[in-house]
């Protein structure tokens, strides 16, 4: 005869054994039930696609097409406001030794600016490597360029008496994270011919492709300002002759107080702004008819 007082714990354990086995059994019953669901599912769907391409020979319907030609007509005419609405200011001409020369006249005349101002900003605004012996190459005019209009034309903003601007640490002509440099690829980048492993275009293909749209040539500042200024400071940036985008924009609210803080004269806000300023060259002016074309086929 069994003795429940001496086998009580191996009782207690056989229950639990039991309990934990209906549990498995039930969970395992329900995550079959809902695979069944799953697969169901697919194959609905699977068996509706074929019937669709089966009718219709794998072709869009004439009223498809007629909907995808009215939407490629309005993507075009949005591609035609946008172009028209972009700044068309053309960018100074430069050569290697006339650069060198705007861009010392240039720090030269906002470190006289800043000193009049007392804002303290970085005295070679950015521009540390051209201002002693070194000559930029002929091949590097281009970007160099754009560069320097976005500084002269942020520095003119950010030393304007509405702006407040108090403190510019940082002109970071080539900032961290904006390379356009696709050396380190990933698994996504692999190239399998003309089109994916699936058949479509592969995903590297497709990004250069959009990166032809247009190409972006960024400038980081980071400066400290009053909250009320920060809307003047984005207003004014945007208000210039080229076409700019604010890319990135963060910010760190400081509160400094002096003498009594329950005095709230005494209490004064400072915001540090992160801000990376693009400029857009659009390359989209060739590509519409073309396009346009393509997709009629």
């Amino acid at each position: 005869m069994l003795d429940l007082n001496k086998n009580k714990g191996f009782l207690i354990a056989l229950a639990g054994a039991v309990i934990l086995l209906i549990v498995g059994i039930i969970l395992w019953r329900g995550a079959v039930s809902k695979s069944q669901e799953a697969y169901d599912d697919i194959e609905s769907a699977n068996s509706q696609y074929h019937a669709i391409t089966k009718k219709y020979d794998g072709a869009p319907t004439a009223k498809l097409v007629k909907a995808y030609e009215q939407k490629l007509k309005e993507l075009n005419e949005m591609v035609g406001k946008m172009i028209k609405a972009a700044p068309e200011k053309k960018l100074p001409v430069f050569n290697p030794s006339s650069i060198k020369a705007e861009i010392r006249d240039t720090k030269d005349k906002f470190y006289d600016i800043s000193s009049a101002k007392n804002i303290r900003m970085p005295e070679e605004i950015g521009w540390a490597e051209f201002l002693g012996p070194n000559v930029p190459k002929a091949s590097d005019i281009p970007k160099l360029t754009r560069q320097f209009v976005i500084i002269k034309d942020v520095l003119g903003v950010l030393c304007a008496d509405n702006a407040h601007v108090e403190e510019i640490t940082v002109i970071d002509r080539n900032p961290a994270g904006t390379s356009n440099d696709d050396s380190d690829s990933s698994d996504d980048d692999v190239m399998f011919g003309d089109e994916g492993p699936t058949g479509r275009t592969s995903k590297k293909a497709e990004t250069e492709e959009e990166k032809e749209l247009y190409d972006a040539v960024p400038v980081q500042f980071e400066f400290r300002t009053t909250p009320a200024s920060l809307y003047t400071i984005l207003a004014g940036i945007r208000n210039q002759g080229y076409f700019y985008r604010v890319s990135r924009l963060t910010d760190d609210l400081e509160v400094q107080s002096m003498g009594e803080v329950s005095d709230p004269s005494d209490i004064t806000e400072v915001l540090s702004v992160h801000l990376l300023v693009d400029n857009i060259k659009l390359n989209i002016n060739d590509k519409i008819d073309s396009k346009t074309k393509s997709a009629k086929k």
